[in-house]
């Protein structure tokens, strides 16, 4: 892990073009597609940084096929060598881009894009700028198969169509109605639930026409009939893409014109995520499943990660109720050492690297009343017990009503007066971001004028061994005249190795 965190120079081009999507192999990661402008596609092999052109040909079919300047495509779930792109037809190919075939007839409803009004009226091949620097229409924007069957497949397009396959392309059945959505209103994602192989979600968005409305949509009979699911989405806040969480059904995921939200209803009431996510369009979401990461991609500022998000899962009206609950963690915690690298200088921006160790996710129903930073309390503590029951730490951790996050360093308290181990050149609190507060007495780490940074130069850190791997117990609980009560039930983190 590299301490001065992620830098602009970590980052690679992995394609040529005006900057795309990249889909790496799940079964080789080293091997990375990527596709630009007028269908050129790629395979970029990151051992070597050898690149092979994978553009798919048809002969004389290749002048009737419409494509978007950021065109849609992805590996199929079922095998990592099937690959499927989505212009007007959709192109399919089972060797890695080797070759090619056509599977569909046009899927979209091949319209005259001169015959449609614009500001109300039809215009002359003579307007200014007409049709310049603009996508082809008529096109697919979104493509999906079914991650539960093989061969059912999903295509979204720019005039309103979703296009439905169960048989891998022989067949296709059109949906060109959805309920309290304008037509030809523009598909910006479909997702096919990974639950349910009947179950799809479709986010539509009708910008182009002053239309700032959010449409979500769900199927549950393979797209026969359609239901909204935007809730109390704001009124002027449209939908670019939607993911389900593949635990919880109700867990939905959303990106929107202005930010990410989440429901944990199915769709009825939606919540907007703050801290730290800025008012920014969210073009795209991924979910890292081994890790329960959310990962965004924002339009203009970046990727934003919202690590483990499992405690969402277990949000409901009855956990609320409750004075306090701790969340189990979405994830194994690995113990690695932050190698010493150079910080960034110059453009050579970074962006933090999270945490390290296991982060602990709790809720609080009230603040707690007369909260002071001592050692008796009143306050709130997260404290860390091994399989025989000794306890190895206690985390301050706030005492504010809401959701929270404390970092476990995985390490053992320190031996009173000890001064020991590497600075790590960080302050020790969490970022504001995450909700969490430092743990007591862990400033300093930076050196200075005395204090546990200890008599200036390098400065040294306050910290206990690292604990060894396997299974700990932590619990929530108020401390108040040195006495801990529980809050909620203890939950297990477990400590292994980064893998190599």
């Amino acid at each position: 892990m590299n301490r001065a965190g992620i830098r602009t120079s970590d980052w690679m081009n992995t394609g040529g073009g005006d900057g795309f999507q990249s889909r790496a192999d799940y079964t080789d990661p080293s091997t990375v597609y990527t596709c630009s402008q007028n269908i050129n596609c790629s395979r970029m092999d990151l051992k070597t940084g050898a690149s092979v052109s994978i553009r798919p040909r048809f002969g004389e079919e290749d002048a009737r096929l419409r494509a978007r300047w950021d065109i849609p495509f992805i590996l199929s779930p079922h095998s990592h060598t099937r690959l499927y792109i989505a212009a007007n037809r959709l192109m399919r190919s089972d060797d890695r881009g080797a070759t090619w075939k056509l599977v569909s007839p046009d899927l979209t409803r091949n319209i005259d894009r001169d015959t449609i009004p614009v500001m109300g009226r039809l215009w002359g091949a003579d307007a200014v700028w007409k049709n310049a620097f603009t996508d082809l229409f008529g096109t697919a924007t979104a493509v999906a198969e079914s991650p539960v069957k093989e061969g059912v497949l999903f295509v979204g397009t720019d005039d309103g169509l979703v296009q439905i396959s169960e048989d891998g392309g022989q067949i296709w059945r059109k949906v060109d109605k959805f309920p309290g959505v304008p037509d030809m209103t523009y598909v910006t994602d479909v997702f096919p639930s990974p639950h349910d192989v009947n179950a799809v979600f479709v986010t539509l968005n009708d910008f182009h026409r002053g239309n700032f409305k959010p449409y979500v949509m769900k199927s549950t009979d393979l797209g026969r009939t359609w239901s909204s699911v935007s809730g109390d989405l704001p009124v002027r806040d449209p939908v670019w893409t939607v993911v389900q969480d593949a635990v919880n059904p109700n867990l939905l995921f959303i990106g929107t014109e202005f930010g990410l939200s989440f429901t944990v209803d199915g769709g009825r009431h939606w919540v907007k995520i703050q801290g730290g996510m800025p008012i920014i369009p969210i073009r795209d979401l991924e979910i890292q499943a081994r890790e329960s990461d959310l990962v965004a991609a924002s339009f203009g500022r970046g990727f934003f990660v919202l690590d483990d998000y499992a405690a969402l899962r277990g949000l409901t009206p009855q956990l609320l109720s409750q004075e306090g609950a701790l969340f189990a963690p979405g994830r194994k915690a690995r113990q690695y050492e932050e190698v010493g690298y150079y910080r960034a200088q110059g453009d050579n921006i970074a962006s933090p690297n999270p945490p390290p160790g296991a982060l602990l996710t709790y809720y609080l129903r009230e603040d707690l009343p007369n909260a002071a930073a001592g050692a008796a309390g009143p306050k709130v503590v997260l404290t860390v017990a091994d399989s025989t029951g000794r306890q190895v730490r206690q985390l301050d951790a706030s005492s504010k009503a809401g959701l929270h996050r404390t970092p476990w360093d995985l390490r053992e308290a320190a031996p009173p007066g000890q001064v020991g181990g590497r600075g790590t050149g960080q302050p020790a609190a969490v970022p504001a971001a995450a909700g969490g507060e430092p743990e007591a007495g862990a400033q300093g780490s930076r050196g200075g004028r005395g204090g546990v940074g200890g008599g200036g130069g390098r400065g040294f850190a306050r910290s206990g061994p690292l604990v060894k791997p396997g299974s700990y117990q932590v619990t929530l609980g108020k401390l108040v005249n040195g006495t801990i009560t529980p809050l909620g039930q203890p939950q297990t983190v477990e400590v292994v190795p980064l893998e190599k």
